[in-house]
């Protein structure tokens, strides 16, 4: 997985993600680092199919944050 499959996807979306301090939080919330440069292949991965699977939200806190999380363990079954 590359960054820019994530940027083309969130700029399909309309979300802002350069510098966005929203995206960036939400990116630390989900993998533990704000910046797509510094994320490995897994980590883009997991921000990749969080956005393309709609779970990513601008209004970030924590129970969206486990709201997402929780979804996405119930699509494992």
């Amino acid at each position: 997985m590359k960054t820019d499959s994530i940027h083309k996807l969130a700029d399909s979306l309309g979300i802002s993600w350069d510098g966005d301090k929203t995206f960036m939080k939400w990116c630390d919330q989900l993998v533990g680092k704000k910046h797509l440069d510094d994320m490995s292949s897994d980590e883009l991965l997991k921000v990749y199919t969080h956005i393309r699977n709609g779970w990513y939200s601008k209004e970030i806190n924590e129970s969206s944050f486990v709201l997402g999380m929780m979804k996405q363990e119930m699509a494992k079954f």
